[in-house]
């Protein structure tokens, strides 16, 4: 989930903005894994899960590790963020008014840390 919320100069909430959207981390974590068990087939066919540790690591580094191996992944991970980061702007265009509206964004949660270098 994303939520969208205003702060005005001084600390004021602006409820006008106040949004949640079903997009968010999660989905890029999906999108991954379904796009590396499909890319990975005879690596992935004896686990039924990926640990989520592994694959959030994957998602900052491009290269899953696991087995005792490394799989590159950057194409994989670029798939699954791009799709995540073109919904956010999209809906920072549409419902928030882009950036001439606001002097900055602050993202918050472990999804924006995972997201950074992106």
């Amino acid at each position: 989930m994303t939520d969208w919320i205003t702060v005005n100069p001084g600390g004021k909430v602006d409820y006008r903005l106040a949004r949640s959207l079903p997009m968010g981390i999660q989905n890029v974590v999906s999108d991954f894994e379904v796009s590396f068990r499909a890319n990975n087939l005879q690596a992935v066919k004896d686990n039924p899960v990926l640990p989520l540790e592994r694959v959030q690591r994957a998602i900052v580094t491009g290269v899953f590790g696991g087995g005792g191996r490394r799989y590159p992944c950057e194409k994989e991970v670029k798939e699954a963020t791009n799709m995540l980061i073109n919904r956010i702007l999209d809906t920072y265009q549409r419902v928030a008014g882009g950036v001439l509206s606001w002097e900055a964004i602050i993202l918050t949660s472990g999804g924006s840390g995972l997201l950074h270098k992106r």
